[in-house]
């Protein structure tokens, strides 16, 4: 049998991918040409978004028990000594019924990592390391790969389809010729990761500015560890000195910004050089080869973006080429994922350059800086897909559903939009639940809002022919008398929470059809079953 997808990478985006497929039951392997994996850390920061994904992964209690809340950092004066400020790089938010988890953690990257790889295991799937793809060739139905085992050698592996997310110097996306365009920066970048014996852990620590040279010390997420990671940033020669990565270089850069003697440094785990760029391809695929994570974007660290915008590309993509591969939906969803992902990361480029810039501009040591100014649309809550040839929309006008910016919709619930929690949801039994606990990855659920069962009965009917389409009545508060078994999830909302979330400007008072997309983003909004049909004929084959 042909192997379903073969996945070339084993970073986020890779991982997200693999374990997204293998819990819809699509066969796939994954291969990384590094012997094992990175030791280091970086890419710490995971949004509120990123933390609802691993939710429906199966993978969030494991996360949130290794995760940290985002520390407050010290940014220390030109003695490095005296804090110029104490600053909440993202203040913290109290969670409400719509937004359970929605504060930015700190799991860095290898830990985020070693996570998923757990989870992909318990899947059947182990990471295939010191494996590389060599070639590959596309034909109408497979794509045949070449690929390299250090110790196996060469094997020829056929697959449906290939998802590269093989990292910015991708092999895949340089022999498909896909466009890199953008820009390299001026500035360096120096990160890595050390022990630190003295330093309180409770904050993260800066000093210096990078006009000149600044470095930064985080400790991880262990509390009672040593291990720090440590970020050396600027424009001066300083920092355009030959890079040897030894740990006594960075001691004597450190203790040369801050002016500090007096914090012990341990063992030297990890160090690069890099500048940042800013570049992404002008499409997400070619034929049957998919793009994903750091292979199709790269860009400034500034706002902590880039993980969690690989693990939202291998969500958005990895439910529709399942429903492809099982003969569920038309190839032709698998063209809303380059046309949905490309305006979300043209967005995130743009503005994570603009942090990048205000970082470089002004004096970080002055609390009001520019590059502290950083909004909600950061969490990743407001991205959407209102453009989406997929989304219809028939309860809103024209005008409250037009949104030019991907990482904010607006403050009216529209399709395209994510798909907010709402607790206290009842059932038939007395059960409590909420829809967090109703949608899943593995189908589309159909949130039937009405004021009685035989409102909904047409549509309950109609929803019920496909096993993709899970319908769930939403009663409205005070309707427990009205409850009745009727072959689906029949819920009443007892808190109203569903009700004020997904029709805070209305008074809904008709049906309304708002079905949930698989990646947790609201599909449509409409009132009549046509409308309704109209939408699952673009999705699913055979309706």
């Amino acid at each position: 049998m042909v192997l379903a997808v073969l996945v070339v990478g084993a970073g986020p985006a890779g991982l997200a991918a693999a374990l997204a497929l293998s819990k819809l039951g699509v066969s796939v392997r994954v291969i990384d040409k590094r012997e094992a994996p990175e030791v280091g850390q970086r890419g710490a920061g995971v949004q509120p978004r990123t933390l609802e994904y691993h939710h429906i992964l199966g993978s969030l209690p494991d996360f949130l028990q290794r995760a940290v809340n985002l520390l407050p950092m010290i940014v220390y004066g030109p003695d490095g000594r005296t804090p110029a400020h104490v600053k909440e790089i993202m203040p913290a938010k109290e969670p409400t019924p719509g937004t359970p988890w929605p504060n930015c953690m700190i799991l860095w990257q290898s830990s985020h990592e070693e996570i998923l790889r757990d989870h992909l295991l318990q899947q059947g799937v182990a990471v295939e390391w010191g494996t590389e793809l060599t070639s590959f060739e596309q034909n109408q139905d497979t794509v045949v790969s070449q690929v390299s085992n250090v110790k196996s050698g060469i094997e020829t592996v056929p697959s449906q389809y290939l998802v590269a997310a093989d990292g910015s110097r991708s092999a895949v996306r340089k022999r498909l010729e896909l466009s890199f365009l953008g820009e390299s920066t001026i500035e360096k970048a120096i990160a890595g990761h050390i022990e630190v014996k003295n330093l309180p852990r409770d904050k993260w620590h800066a000093w210096g500015t990078p006009q000149t040279q600044m470095i930064f010390l985080a400790p991880n997420s262990d509390p009672k560890g040593l291990e720090t990671s440590f970020g050396m940033v600027g424009i001066s020669a300083a920092v355009d000195k030959p890079f040897t990565g030894s740990r006594d270089q960075f001691v004597a850069a450190f203790q040369e910004v801050s002016g500090r003697t007096d914090i012990e440094f341990g063992k030297l785990y990890s160090s690069s050089l890099f500048s940042p760029n800013i570049r992404m391809v002008g499409q997400f695929s070619q034929g049957r080869c998919f793009l994903a994570g750091d292979a199709a974007h790269v860009h400034s660290p500034s706002g902590g973006q880039g993980l969690n915008s690989g693990i939202q590309d291998s969500i958005n993509l990895s439910w529709k080429l399942a429903a492809v591969i099982k003969g569920e939906a038309p190839c032709s969803l698998l063209d809303t994922y380059s046309d949905e992902r490309l305006p979300v990361i043209a967005a995130m480029l743009n503005k994570t350059t603009l942090l990048h810039k205000a970082t470089f501009k002004d004096d970080v040591r002055d609390e009001k800086s520019a590059a502290w100014r950083r909004g909600d649309e950061l969490l990743m809550l407001g991205i959407n897909y209102r453009s989406s040839a997929l989304a219809l929309d028939t309860v809103h006008a024209a005008k409250t559903r037009l949104s030019t910016d991907p990482y904010h919709g607006g403050t009216t619930l529209c399709a395209g939009d994510r798909a907010p929690q709402a607790p206290g949801l009842v059932d038939v039994t007395g059960k409590v639940t909420s829809l967090f606990e109703i949608f899943g990855y593995g189908h589309h659920t159909l949130l039937i809002f009405a004021q009685s069962i035989k409102e909904a009965t047409a549509v309950v009917s109609w929803a019920s022919i496909s096993k993709s389409i899970k319908p769930v009545v939403v009663l409205p508060q005070g309707s427990n008398g009205l409850m009745e078994h009727v072959g689906v999830l029949v819920v009443e909302d007892r808190e109203g929470h569903a009700y004020r979330t997904y029709f805070s400007d209305v008074k809904e008072e008709k049906t309304v059809l708002v079905p949930v997309r698989p990646d947790l983003h609201i599909g449509a909004m409409v009132r009549e079953l046509d409308d309704l049909k109209l939408y699952f004929g673009k999705l699913l084959a055979g309706l």
